[in-house]
């Protein structure tokens, strides 16, 4: 990955912006991003290669807690910077800001209200085939922000008493608006450790949570909400669905919505949601993708069998081969791989990492997923499987052969987005220019 340099201080305009100060320094760079966001896993020494079995066994378990960060984490990590930047700097802390607070709160309450002012929540999304591990790079984007920054009032009276740069919910099970909120204050409550609880009252209905929900948001001056596995949002409560949209409208806070292809073929529907859900569209790697190599090389590092197994180039092809180049089943993969040996292995063997046993382990532990991974592989089937790749896409005669795959999603979405965006835009210009005449 090439890799440029990163301005050291914030632009110009957030210089003088004490929210954004709050958050710290930029990398100085690509590899520095890249470093804050590689947590510290040890790699087993030769001497773990000479513990017993259950000590080997146990030792697997940190195989869990590897992440990689690749070419297109990076990117996403620079997008949420942005976002989040952009967002402080168009609710600088000043007098204006408090006196929307409550107008803005209150417009969340009534669909119908006109929005208080311009809103200034931007908006983007992160979808991709399941395991690609899109929430874990989200977790890793947001660790490098603080939880909450404490700030001096006696010093700058119109600073909030505590600062939320980042909150991430998952949807709820039940898929309702109230769940949804629910999280929110939890979120916000472990954050600052102030007592949210009573907003989830049986005396507050779910106009009543939303106005506190917006009052919360602002009154911390939150600066980003992650809404993960939002896929789970297609088919639920239709209210969910429309709190989103207001949310983004009234709130003014940015939104990052993380899930598979399922939710963006679905929510793009929506003419409301179309232009919230443009952002990244993450498939699975190519075997020839430097990513995907590294991916591979790093997590071969994490390996307690007796007998240390080099990497060859058939290694590399049977990873890939049976796990289409999906990170979180190729960490399943090596782990079982590893397993079965020091298990199975007698005191004379070598326990060395074959492409038979991984095959042999693939279809004995991980035989689940070989029917979405023969549809990734072939071409076929892909439809059954919502959360490989989107809705309404030229499917490939063979995955790997298909170069222009990930530029055909970016047109197909974007196009019909946009047009959606720029129809309802006319639209409500001429309905504006009706009502005035």
């Amino acid at each position: 990955m090439n890799m440029k340099s990163i301005p050291h201080a914030p632009a110009s305009a957030a210089t003088n912006n004490p929210f954004v100060a709050a958050l710290g320094s930029l990398p100085q760079s690509l590899v520095e991003l890249a470093k804050r966001m590689t947590p510290d896993v040890p790699v087993p020494t030769d001497t773990m290669r000479t513990q017993g079995e259950l000590a080997r066994f146990i030792a697997l378990g940190s195989l869990e807690d590897v992440y990689v960060p690749t070419s297109r984490d990076i990117t996403a990590a620079m997008t949420i910077m942005r976002l989040i930047n952009r967002g402080y700097v168009r609710r600088p802390p000043t007098p204006r800001y408090w006196l929307h607070h409550q107008a803005q709160a209150k417009a969340l309450a009534n669909p119908s209200a006109p929005l208080a002012g311009r809103s200034s929540a931007p908006s983007f999304s992160f979808t991709g085939t399941s395991g690609l591990g899109k929430s874990t790079s989200m977790d890793m984007i947001l660790n490098l922000y603080p939880t909450a920054v404490q700030h001096d009032q006696e010093e700058n009276p119109l600073l909030p008493r505590f600062q939320v740069p980042t909150l991430k919910i998952t949807c709820p099970v039940n898929r309702t608006p109230r769940a949804f909120m629910g999280e929110f204050f939890t979120g916000m409550q472990n954050a600052t450790g102030i007592d949210y609880s009573y907003c989830q009252s049986r005396r507050f209905n779910d106009d009543e949570m939303i106005i506190e929900m917006g009052r919360i948001a602002r009154l911390h001056c939150l600066g980003l909400l992650v809404f993960d596995e939002v896929q789970q949002v297609v088919g639920g409560d239709d209210r969910l669905r429309r709190l989103l949209v207001r949310l983004t409208n009234t709130v003014q806070v940015p939104i990052v919505f993380v899930g598979t292809p399922h939710a963006q073929g679905e929510l793009h529907k929506q003419l409301a949601t179309a232009r919230r859900m443009l952002g990244e569209t993450w498939l699975p790697f190519k075997a020839s993708d430097p990513d995907w190599e590294d991916i591979v090389e790093v997590i071969w590092n994490y390996q307690v069998t007796r007998t240390p197994t080099m990497l060859d180039a058939p290694l590399k092809a049977k990873m890939h081969e049976l796990t289409c180049g999906i990170p979180a089943l190729a960490k399943a993969l090596y782990t079982f791989a590893q397993e079965h040996l020091i298990l199975n292995s007698q005191p004379e063997d070598s326990e060395e990492i074959t492409t038979e046993i991984l095959h042999a382990v693939f279809h004995d532990k991980m035989a689940s997923v070989i029917p979405a991974m023969n549809a990734l592989s072939t071409g076929k089937g892909l439809e059954e499987f919502d959360d490989l790749l989107p809705d309404k896409l030229p499917k490939p005669t063979s995955w790997r052969e298909e170069k222009q795959l990930e530029d055909a999603v970016n047109v197909e979405f974007y196009r019909a987005a946009i047009s959606a965006a720029r129809r309802t835009g006319k639209a409500f210009a001429l309905s504006q220019i009706t009502g005035a005449a």
